[in-house]
């Protein structure tokens, strides 16, 4: 593999990981060889609890999986973006292209043979045209025509047909073509079908036969290729064409592009070891044309009329700078632009992952910490009989590596399955196309596609990460007081000691009760300075000086460096809002406050700031991510010298919800008590109205780490599915045109009668397409400079991007168009419409952001001025707005009706006409376009066609939202395993509370409903959280940007709804347990 990390390639590491773990595991298995009462201890743990061992299993399986989901897309993307672009390429290694002589391609071919690492090459020649299917009668501008000659098999290889049939170019007889898969498709041309092909800059056309449809395009220039282009091209034979150009231009056809192919076997072998072949051949290209290689940093159109070199392979193969983003469905900015799904794949996705695998290792961490707990009384009868601490660690690590050697194999099978399911939800999403550039970037196929490598870093990693886990853990039991294991206590808590004491102990020395100094070795006074002076620094931490001084540091380093280190101003603003939270808890216990009311300031302060902190520095970020196409274009992310880091993008997202999460803690006894309250007016659960929220409240670290994993997935999938299933609603064509699907412009000079006359009459001339017909027009010339002024404070000037537009009733009659604000009196979008058609004098405008417009229904009716000038007259006129449009419609000016029109401006200007069509149902937009095409003869005019249905960009985000909401559910398991793992913990440390219950008379249900409480507590905290913060979110951007966006509550509801099943089934196993557990069995603590 050619990708490198940390200056080392991928083989390199994973060897090295694999050589790390073995040794590992080595010494492991060594040391319980010779001890196998430790191996037996350690195996038999494993397996005596198996529905302990099964929760285990499927936690850490479930890191493991998803790590390998990570690596294995990135690995499938990658993979499928070289192989799509070596199937684009053939086995061509190497393009020059340029104006050339007939002398310079002999001399060049000749010179190519002789090289020891050339093993074929030939010339052809390509060139711009026009494609005209006689069939569809559809026009391909801008493709390019491929005239290859007899040995181009040679040199490009093998090559298919859609139906998966060999072709050959040889074969290409006069009038026989080969057509691109893009251009068969964009045309809708099959084998057998008749083409007419211009020349650029040629007069007169070919006609030419489709003998086959290629099943992919040929890019053999390194900027297109770079881009993952697709071009509609038309093959055919370099002698037929070298023929028509000496009888009718009476030229000579010189190729411009030469094609190399290198000794090798076909692909990216043909570069040779570490691309040695290539690289002679490149400075042989370079010696022969005196030019270099194309450097792939300033990605622009190939120009035919400059010699260029293209290093196809693996230079142009392997990169993936030519996109704008690692993942291939992002392959222009174009889809950046138009998608909010594809910003937040670009930007998102990177943190989404790495704050998923925190919270992977938090849930191991978790798991750990319960398998400790759990053998917390046996490992401190073993202590009690005479076996040392590192026999308890080896114990541990015997255990623990059972657990995750077998909880691994079973991850990379679960990870790979996921990364297949993941990618066939990838592959339904469409290629957005671009209207204003010529060359687009294609569909790649995405396949299945994990290496090795990346294999090994999942098993590698999660094994690894167990064993530093469990070891930790195993250390930390294992110097636990004998008599509170063997009772199943917990550890005295540590008290604070004042910062002067430490000090003392840092420059004094040790004395006992009575002055007498106690004698040290050098060894125990070097080992007492370390624990006072690691003691002195979490002190100075958890008071908050330390964590004033970090985050000041840090603060002004960020400032120092600019955009590259926001993550930097972030982390250290952060730091000194905890420290203000810090400061305030210690001011409290040096006044001697209540520890509970400092704790509640603390906790809020912190909490407030960070959520304050987090949404004020995440606005511009937000509206990237999260907004629709004009608001995204105007982000200063689109202009910065580059895109934001991961750590970034996670804090932008991580401030804002931990924020919330503190707040939510801090104020969880009060949520308690009114939870409280109301269960004593249940009567069969009123007994457990305090037993079932007391545990979380005791343990508020735990419950406040359970919450923020949850809530971070919760809130993550809400704010992408309400967002962007809001931003496709508002993007429906019955929302933005009022339901029709298609808009024709005829622009320029008078509108043509007879144009007008068929357009009109298509709903009866191509009914099967069209259902009905609009016809819109300006109401002044579009150089009439007209001003529309509003009657509020400041006399604002109304922005409008265009004239005012006349409707016809047709138009008025069948919209659907819904209103952002309806004037006083009008209760449904339908009677402003109706109001509009019958009343002349009204008129209804699109809503602008900071000109005093009424931003909502009910608002009194008000008037504007229109002022219009022309070389004539200068015209006056008043209109009355009874209807405010939403600012994303497709019309960014004043509507009014024909009948206003006459009334306020006969002579309304005619010069520029829209026609609006509404399709049939069932009737394809391509269909259509086709259909009046050729119906209304659009090529022979200046009208241009242009589709409003925005159906494949909703389908586009569709897709994206649904790869990236399943591949957050992974994230939901996580918070839901971490519910589980607290539940289980609970049921081992309250083994006495329960037998006490018991013996006081609660029955199994009551039990199991206190459990079900407590649970459902903290479930529902996470979720109603998560859900409060993104609705903020979202509502905030919607109101940033004039837009009103209804929030799904059903199906938001339902999500909510599944994710507290997912989490309360969790915790089913415990929950069952607990119920089973009788009196005496918890009283004796067995």
């Amino acid at each position: 593999m050619h990708g490198t990390l940390i200056g080392q390639t991928q083989t390199l590491l994973a060897l090295e990981l694999l050589g790390l773990l073995g040794g590992v595991l080595l010494v492991i298995l060594a040391m319980g060889g010779r001890n196998p009462f430790l191996l037996h201890l350690g195996w038999r743990n494993t397996l005596r609890r198996p529905g302990r061992t099964a929760t285990m299993l499927a936690g850490l399986m479930l890191s493991t999986a998803f790590i390998t989901v990570i690596l294995g897309l990135q690995d499938s993307f990658r993979n499928s973006q070289v192989s799509d672009r070596l199937a684009k390429v053939g086995s061509v290694d190497e393009v020059v292209t340029g104006p050339f002589t007939q002398d310079q391609v002999a001399q060049a071919l000749t010179r190519l043979h002789t090289l020891p690492e050339v093993q074929a090459s030939t010339a052809l020649y390509v060139h711009g045209i026009t494609v005209t299917s006689s069939q569809s009668g559809m026009v391909l501008p801008q493709s390019f025509l491929y005239a290859v000659p007899s040995d181009f098999d040679q040199v490009f290889g093998p090559i298919t047909d859609t139906s998966g049939r060999r072709q050959q170019f040889q074969v290409l007889n006069d009038g026989a073509v080969l057509l691109s898969r893009t251009a068969a498709e964009s045309a809708h041309i099959r084998p057998g079908d008749q083409l007419q092909i211009k020349l650029d800059t040629y007069a007169g056309t070919l006609t030419v036969t489709v003998r086959a449809v290629l099943s992919t395009d040929l890019v053999l220039t390194s900027s297109e290729l770079a881009i993952n282009s697709t071009q509609s091209e038309v093959i055919l034979s370099f002698s037929a064409l070298q023929q028509q150009f000496e009888q009718r231009y009476h030229l000579p056809l010189v190729p411009n592009m030469l094609c190399v192919k290198n000794v090798g076997t076909g692909g990216l072998d043909d570069s040779g070891p570490n691309d040695v072949r290539s690289q002679a051949v490149l400075s042989a290209l370079q010696s022969i044309f005196g030019v270099s290689p194309e450097n792939l940093s300033s990605l622009t159109p190939t120009d035919l009329t400059h010699v260029s070199i293209h290093p196809l392979k693996p230079t142009v193969v392997e990169s993936m700078g030519g996109t704008s983003s690692l993942f291939p469905l992002v392959s222009n900015k174009w889809e950046l632009i138009v998608s909010p799904a594809a910003r937040q794949l670009t930007y998102l996705l990177p943190a989404f992952s790495s704050m998923l695998v925190g919270a992977g290792l938090l849930l191991q961490i978790l798991l750990w910490l319960l398998l400790a707990a759990e053998r917390r009384t046996e490992l401190g009868m073993c202590r009690a009989i005479g076996l040392q601490r590192s026999h308890l660690l080896l114990a541990l690590l015997i255990e623990g590596c059972c657990y995750s050697i077998a909880a691994t194999v079973l991850g990379l099978l679960l990870g790979i399955g996921a990364t297949t399911l993941e990618l066939s939800l990838l592959t339904q999403a469409p290629t957005l196309v671009d209207p204003f550039v010529t060359v687009q970037a294609g569909h790649i196929p995405l396949a299945l596609s994990v290496n090795w490598q990346s294999i090994c870093f999942a098993g590698g990693l999660s094994i690894l990460v167990s064993v530093l886990v469990i070891g930790i853990s195993a250390a930390w039991i294992s110097r636990m007081d004998i008599v509170a294991a063997l009772r199943d206590l917990d550890s005295p808590s540590t008290r604070r000691i004042p910062l002067l004491v430490l000090l003392r102990h840092l420059h004094t020395e040790v004395r006992d009760n009575r002055g007498l100094l106690i004698p040290e070795t050098p060894q125990r006074r070097h080992a007492r300075y370390c624990e006072t002076l690691v003691r002195l620094i979490w002190e100075l931490c958890v008071r908050g000086p330390l964590c004033l001084l970090i985050g000041s540091g840090l603060y002004e380093q960020g400032v120092r460096l600019g955009d590259a280190a926001t993550w930097m101003q972030l982390s250290g603003l952060a730091l000194v809002i905890a420290s203000a939270g810090l400061f305030i808890r210690w001011g409290g216990e040096l006044l001697h406050v209540s520890p509970e009311v400092g704790r509640w300031l603390c906790l809020n302060c912190i909490g407030t700031g960070w959520l304050v902190l987090g949404l004020r520095m995440a606005q511009d970020f937000l509206l990237l991510v999260f907004a629709p196409m004009a608001s995204a274009l105007d982000s200063p992310f689109f202009s910065r010298a580059g895109d934001p880091s991961i750590l970034e993008c996670a804090l932008y997202l991580l401030l804002p919800l931990m924020g919330s999460v503190l707040i939510v803690v801090g104020n969880s006894g009060l949520l308690a008590y009114l939870l409280s309250q109301l269960l004593r007016l249940i009567r069969r659960l009123a007994p457990l109205s305090r037993t079932a929220l007391a545990y979380p409240l005791t343990f508020r670290f735990r419950s406040g780490v359970t919450i923020l994993l949850l809530s971070l997935i919760a809130f993550l999938i809400q704010l992408l599915i309400i967002n962007n299933v809001g931003t496709i609603q508002q993007s429906q064509v019955q929302v933005t045109t009022g339901n029709f699907q298609l808009e024709l412009a005829v622009n320029g000079g008078q509108s043509d009668q007879r144009l007008e006359q068929q357009v009109l009459a298509t709903p009866d001339s191509l009914r099967q397409d069209i259902a009905a017909v609009a016809r819109f027009h300006f109401l002044y010339a579009p150089d009439s400079a007209a001003q529309i002024q509003l009657p509020f404070p400041g006399n604002p000037i109304y922005s409008a991007q265009e004239p005012p537009l006349v409707m016809d009733d047709t138009y008025l009659s069948l919209t659907t168009m819904p209103f952002y604000a309806r004037a006083q009196g009008y209760t449904s979008d339908r009677q402003v419409w109706d109001a509009l058609r019958e009343h002349p004098g009204y008129a209804v405008l699109q809503y602008r952001a900071g000109e005093g417009l009424p931003g909502a229904s009910g608002f009194t009716p008000f008037t504007i001025d229109i002022t219009a000038q022309n070389v004539a007259q200068t015209l006056h006129q008043q209109l009355t707005i009874i209807g405010i449009m939403s600012s994303n419609i497709h019309w960014s000016t004043v509507l009014l009706s024909s009948r206003t029109a006459g009334n306020v401006s006969p002579a309304s200007s005619s010069e520029n006409a829209f026609y609006y069509f509404r399709l049939q149902s069932g009737v394809s937009v391509d269909q259509a376009t086709g259909d009046l095409e050729r119906a209304l003869q659009l090529n022979a005019t200046d009208a241009s066609l242009t589709v409003l249905d925005q159906s494949e960009r909703n389908a586009y985000t569709t897709n994206l939202t649904l790869f990236l909401s399943s591949y957050l559910a992974v994230g939901l398991l996580f918070g839901a395993f971490s519910i589980g793992v607290v539940a289980s913990r609970a049921v081992v440390e309250r083994r006495q509370q329960i037998g006490l219950l018991r013996a006081l008379g609660f029955s199994q249900r009551l039990v199991r409903y206190s459990f079900i409480l407590e649970s459902s507590f903290l479930i529902l905290l996470s979720l109603l959280t998560g859900f409060a913060l993104a609705a903020f979110i979202v509502y905030w951007v919607d109101r940033t940007l004039d837009q009103t966006i209804a929030l799904p509550f059903g199906f938001i509801g339902l999500i909510l709804l599944g994710c507290y099943l997912i989490a309360l089934g969790c915790t089913g196993l415990s929950i069952h347990h607990v119920s089973r557990i009788s009196a005496a069995e918890a009283l004796r603590y067995e």
